[in-house]
């Protein structure tokens, strides 16, 4: 393992030196680049001491070292500890460095690496130190040349940021050089080299200026490009209508590539996309994946203002550009689609994801304190919670103040690197607000709660909120919050007396009212603030039916099947009011995505996450009960929705045939939990003849999932039809891994050896093990051979991609609250991984505080 080293936000210093202009050249060969780098570089005190310059670098192989175009002896330099020093540097100098990298061998996808035959980059937080010695950090900004050299007929496209500058001929090879004139960190650095197909179109901006275009991918996948296309060129209008931004470039480039660690880097001008998020059609993607592509193609566009214009400081300022840059996509995706649906969408990741990440060893604050990788702080809390708490400073602004206060962060920092103070300051400025105690949302973690007791007498309704906040995880108290939480008075009949958004700031609240009668509340409306809500009576019946609030209706009735499901595996008793209410859902005239979203039953993980002490099991058998019993109640019902709505060649991806795809799924499955012939049958009609890939996934999950010979049948056709697309199969793996037959995980083990399967490929390993992992059913059977297996896992990728290592033990974050028997058997693979020799530093941060919660 190499050196454990903690890193401290309170530790941070301003750099020791600045770059205000780097150089690159970049000579490509096939079996290693040649890496030629000339910085201008100062010192950041202004006397004429001698001082020593020392850059990061991981694998160093160097050439020779130049100051001030003087060839350096060995005395003035040494290498150690992954630092380059350089001894005895005036206050002002340039320095020349030419080094040796071999990006073919680079699995860990950081820095210069090869996807297939495409050169591709990877830099944050910390990869361009394994392309050249550099002052590795955010706060350090230079403007880049870059200069790419390569066989023009292996590579005939070379990108990097910024502007086109020149190209040139030599023989068999050519180069082009870039230019970027926006000051940016190392991290924001790209460069792309391949044999690529591409897109193009062109943006005209609000000042009239025209932008080129570019999507680059595989050569053949250029057809699965256009979706992409028209969300950029939706992304970029709408940041002008909301934000007043606009595109600062000559030209915008989106590169596409299979071997990505992440979703995709804002790299200045140069967008370098995992494949996933950038190929699609209606024949081979799904509504889901068509939705994701819009949503993360504007998020990397919006990054070039709130992220790459104005970037961090340091890493522990992760969420001032990702949790703002989330919210911002997120509003985007809801003004285009159905916000309500959005929103609900939002807050179910939050609460699969980051809400189990707040319970867990791994919590922390949206600003952490300190870390020992930084790539295990691109979580569910930095940037979703992150998110949140930016919806709460625009719901406590309103959206007049809020773009007043945007504003002014744009035209104060500009151009600069800094915290998330700078933003709050700007906030509170604009908006006229004081956020000082709203400020510990960035500095304590784990999910407030809110309890909520009522009275009504005299007249005079009486609302009681009392905060309820976790301790640290070293048992240290925690203050109370200040946030907004949206509320209305409903009468019998549904009908809104008042709504209100109060301001809680104190550990105990008391608000009252006047009314006639006595109300029925409706809380948290929209989610307006990330927290978990507790009442002593609760009113999810009325609510489901008649809440005019989208999230709140939604809500009361999950949390109507949430108290469902736990009477049957307490007492194995259905609620029949809440039978009556899904069938009054049923019968509903409502948008039929949001139905889809109503009738959903709470999942696996939601169950957990209440649970003192987990187990597994009773939470599957309530769950199938269930769905069994509202099955055979309403099978007319729910074969009615699916006969009205399903229309196998329609491949549209307008919002009405996408609503209608999603009930008519949600119904089939409840429908196959009968195991009846006849749905089965409509099942096997609806893979062997729709068009769409949402049709035929849902299709194959069902009878993967129910019926062996039939699910083999289909199973081995969709493999034969698109084995040879790689995007298509890691739906085919995540299907096999997430079944819940007996045999998965000796399946999942046997296609590790399938011919398309290859663990260097990060979407391959998250479709088939990772899936896995997620699996609750198996991944903790009772046996622990679904833990020996991810542990075995673990080990093996760590040597390959440490990040993708780190991902998957992520899987074991439960442990805390596992019963006993689960949670010896996690233990023991727990510490077998983290006893492994030369383990990452990824993988060690994150085993070990599971371990030593």
């Amino acid at each position: 393992m190499s050196e454990i080293k903690e890193i401290y936000l309170k530790d941070y210093k301003q750099p020791e030196f600045k770059v205000s202009k780097c150089d690159l050249c970049f000579e490509l060969y096939d079996d290693y680049t040649i890496v030629t780098n000339t910085m201008n570089i100062e010192s950041s005190k202004k006397d004429n001491q001698l001082y020593t310059l020392k850059l990061n670098s991981i694998d160093l192989e160097l050439i020779e070292l130049y100051l001030n175009d003087l060839k350096l002896s060995d005395a003035r330099y040494s290498y150690k500890d992954e630092v380059l020093s350089v001894y005895n540097t005036p206050n002002k100098f340039s320095l020349k460095i030419k080094n040796k990298i071999y990006p073919q061998n680079n699995t860990e996808l950081e820095g210069l690496y090869k996807s297939g035959s495409i050169f591709c980059t990877q830099n944050e937080p910390e990869g361009f130190r394994r392309i050249t010695p550099y002052i590795d950090r955010p706060d350090v900004m230079a403007v880049y040349t870059t200069t790419i050299i390569a066989d023009k007929k292996k590579y005939p496209v070379l990108l990097s940021n910024g502007n086109k500058q020149s190209e040139n001929q030599y023989g068999d090879k050519h180069s082009v050089t870039w230019f970027d004139p926006h000051p940016k960190p190392s991290y924001l650095f790209a460069l792309v080299a391949g044999d690529l197909g591409v897109i193009n179109d062109s943006f005209r901006t609000m000042s009239g200026n025209d932008i080129e275009l570019n999507i680059y991918c595989d050569l053949g996948n250029e057809s699965k490009c256009f979706h992409a296309m028209r969300s950029l060129k939706d992304a970029m209008l709408w940041d002008e209508e909301k934000y007043g931004r606009e595109y600062d470039l000559d030209i915008y480039n989106i590169v596409a590539v299979d071997s990505f660690n992440m979703g995709a880097m804002e790299n200045k001008g140069l967008n370098i996309f995992n494949s996933h998020y950038v190929l699609a059609n209606e024949e081979l993607a799904t509504d889901r994946d068509f939705m994701g592509i819009q949503s993360v193609i504007a998020h990397e566009y919006f990054h070039n203002w709130t992220g790459n214009r104005i970037t961090c400081r340091d890493w522990f300022q992760l969420t001032l550009k990702e949790g703002l840059t989330v919210f911002r996509d997120q509003c985007f995706s809801a003004d285009l689609n159905s916000k309500e649906v959005a929103r609900i969408e939002d807050v179910k990741a939050l609460r699969e994801r980051q809400f189990v990440e707040d319970a867990s060893p791994t919590s922390h604050p949206i600003q952490p304190e300190s870390y020992i990788s930084m790539n295990n702080f691109y979580t569910a809390t930095v940037y979703e919670k992150g998110a949140e708490v930016i919806r709460m400073i625009h719901t406590l602004l309103g959206e007049e103040k809020y773009r007043k206060a945007t504003d002014l962060y744009f035209e104060s920092f500009d151009g600069q690197a800094v915290t998330t103070k700078d933003f709050l300051w700007a906030m509170s400025e604009a908006g006229k607000v004081d956020l000082t105690q709203f400020e510990r949302w960035y500095h304590q973690n784990g999910t407030p709660r809110l309890l909520v007791s009522e009275k009504y007498e005299n007249n005079k309704y009486i609302l009681r909120l009392t905060q309820v906040i976790p301790n640290t995880l070293e048992g240290q108290r925690q203050r109370v919050y200040f946030f907004p939480l949206k509320i209305a008075l409903l009468n019998e009949e549904g009908k809104e007396i008042l709504e209100e958004t109060l301001t809680i700031s104190k550990e105990f609240e008391e608000f009252s009212w006047e009314t006639d009668s006595k109300p029925i509340l409706s809380i948290n409306r929209d989610f307006s603030a990330p927290i978990i809500i507790k009442q002593e009576q609760n009113d999810y019946q009325f609510l489901s039916r008649h809440d005019s609030n989208s999230f709140v209706r939604y809500e009361s009735m999950h949390s109507f099947g949430v108290d469902t499901l736990e009477k049957i595996i307490h007492n194995d008793e259905i609620d029949r009011e809440f039978v009556d209410t899904y069938g009054y859902i049923l019968d509903a005239d409502l948008n039929l995505s949001f139905k889809a979203l109503l009738l959903e039953l709470p999942s696996v993980s939601t169950l957990m996450q209440r649970q003192e002490v987990v187990d597994f099991e009773p939470i599957y058998e309530a769950n199938e009960k269930l769905q069994k019993h509202l099955a055979s109640v309403y099978k007319d019902k729910l074969l009615s929705i699916y006969k009205n709505n399903h229309l196998p060649k329609d491949d549209s991806i307008e919002s009405l045939s996408m609503d209608r795809r999603a009930i008519k799924n949600r119904v089939l499955k409840l429908l196959s939990m009968l195991g009846d012939e006849d749905i089965i049958d409509l099942v096997k009609n609806q893979y062997d003849n729709s068009s769409t890939m949402t049709d035929k996934i849902a299709a194959l999950d069902i009878l993967e999932n129910t019926t062996q010979k039939e699910g083999a049948v289909s199973l081995s056709d969709f493999y034969q039809r698109y084995k040879n697309d790689t995007l298509v199969m890691n739906k085919y793996f995540a299907i096999l891994a997430a079944s819940e037959r007996e045999g998965t995980l000796d399946r999942v083990m046997a296609l590790q050896n399938d011919d398309v399967y290859d663990e260097k490929i990060p979407n391959l390993v998250r479709s088939l093990i990772g899936v896995f992992a997620r699996n609750y059913k198996h991944f903790h059977s009772k046996d622990g051979l679904g833990y020996k297996f991810v542990a075995d896992k673990i080990i093996e990728i760590d040597k390959i991609n440490a990040q993708m290592a780190s991902a998957l033990a992520g899987a074991f974050k439960i442990y805390e609250k596992m019963n006993e028997t689960n949670k010896k058997l996690m233990k023991a693979e727990l510490k077998r991984v983290v006893s492994t020799h030369s383990l990452s530093k990824n993988c060690y941060e994150i085993v070990n505080k599971i371990l030593t919660k």
